[in-house]
């Protein structure tokens, strides 16, 4: 199967400029390691690390269009190891193609979609959508600075993401509608809605499974809540552009799943955040909180996510930067696996007050380019609860690590 795809790009580079207007090809390497050093562990562990929100991953983007720019495919090949998975797999994330009609006001995809179109939440602690899949997707553009979604999935795309988990096999096959909007009203605000129906094929715990204790749907209080492509969810974003000029940021989101039985089984999470790069020169300031809410009896604790950073550019290639955490009724979203700040309490919830940490994260950056570097770094993990929330045990955990990030 490489061969094969090998194959095929070699032959389309070679005919792209009988066939195609234009080809783009861009990607990215993002890899490291870690030395974890675990409170109840007598020795360190080496694991991977990475700032990716997923995995340890290459990946390698081709685009091309027709000489009208009417019509083009998208495809993204990706080999990766995934926290989740023992051994690493090479994927197609996405695979789609498009056709522009009435001068782009309309714009027809079809295929494993996974793109996002600017419905990403704008806060920069969520980061999520309602996700794509294999089907088809229809864009609109109205107006100026109006664009409307609907797209038609028969399952959720191959990549964890917040809200884009894979479907069971069983789940396959049942349709998935998402549909959203996004306005911009320039150097003013925009605003995203999005909503998405549920796959009922895996059953009423449809929509959650557990991080700490096994099985989906738990209701011990220890399993954390980690919405995917099967739950249903509305959302909405906003962000305000009238500051952006001074080099501020200010954003919040909302979201809402389960949304058939939310009054017994919902899920509320809201995100603000707030950014500032031009108080001093060189320097980046950034806030957030998050805030979620569950609505069964066993999910009555809060939980509750406060976040800063600072970076200061030294020269145009030495960066350091400082990440400070407090999350209640959370764990940390992964043992040995990513230690960006968007994933690392994103993705806990599990509304036990039992769980609660401080990490505090120094490092700094090497840069050949802003997203080309090595970045060396060090956490600090510490639990504040009676439950431990990373490593193997409550207490301190470390870990020092170094990664690098190559993209063209």
């Amino acid at each position: 199967m490489k061969k094969v795809l090998i194959g095929l790009l070699v032959l389309a580079v070679a005919g792209g400029g009988v066939f195609a207007q234009e080809w783009q090809f861009n990607g990215e390497i993002r890899t490291g390691l870690g030395m974890f050093f675990f409170e109840d562990d007598d020795d360190p562990r080496l694991g991977i690390v990475t700032d990716d929100p997923n995995s340890n991953r290459a990946d390698l983007r081709a685009r091309v269009n027709n000489a009208d720019n009417t019509a083009g495919i998208d495809i993204l090949f990706r080999a990766e190891t995934r926290q989740d998975a023992a051994n690493p797999n090479v994927s197609s994330p996405h695979a789609f193609g498009w056709m522009n009609f009435m001068d782009n006001m309309l714009t027809l995809q079809g295929g494993r979609i996974d793109d996002a179109a600017g419905f990403n939440s704008f806060d920069r602690m969520a980061g999520a959508r309602m996700g794509e899949g294999t089907g088809m997707r229809l864009l609109a553009r109205p107006m100026d600075g109006l664009t409307l979604n609907l797209g038609v999935y028969a399952d959720a795309n191959h990549n964890l993401m917040w809200f884009g988990h894979e479907a069971a096999p069983n789940g396959r096959g049942q349709a998935r509608t998402v549909f959203a909007i996004r306005y911009e009203e320039p150097d003013l605000f925009r605003v995203v809605v999005g909503a998405r129906t549920a796959n009922e094929a895996h059953g009423p715990a449809a929509g959650f499974y557990g991080w700490v204790a096994a099985g989906a749907g738990a209701t011990d209080g220890n399993v954390a809540v980690r919405p995917d492509g099967r739950a249903s969810a509305a959302y909405l974003s906003f962000e305000y552009l009238g500051l952006s000029g001074d080099g501020m940021h200010i954003a919040a989101s909302a979201f809402f799943l389960n949304l058939e039985e939310f009054g017994d089984e919902g899920y509320m999470f809201f995100y603000g955040s707030f950014g500032h790069n031009a108080l001093v020169d060189g320097m980046d300031l950034t806030a957030g909180v998050g805030l979620g809410l569950g609505q069964s009896d066993a999910r009555d604790d809060m939980y509750l996510w406060i976040w800063g950073s600072v970076s200061y550019q030294l020269s145009d290639t030495i960066v350091p930067r400082l990440d400070l955490h407090y999350v209640s009724g959370g764990a940390s979203s992964g043992q040995q696996g990513t230690m960006h700040h968007r994933n690392v309490a994103r993705g806990g919830a599990t509304f036990n007050s039992d769980h609660s940490f401080v990490r505090i994260q120094p490092s700094v950056q090497f840069r050949v380019q802003a997203n080309t570097f090595v970045e060396l770094g060090c956490v600090f993990h510490i639990d504040i609860g009676d439950n431990a929330t990373w490593g193997n045990g409550n207490g301190t955990n470390i870990a020092a690590y170094a990664l690098m990030r190559v993209s063209f």
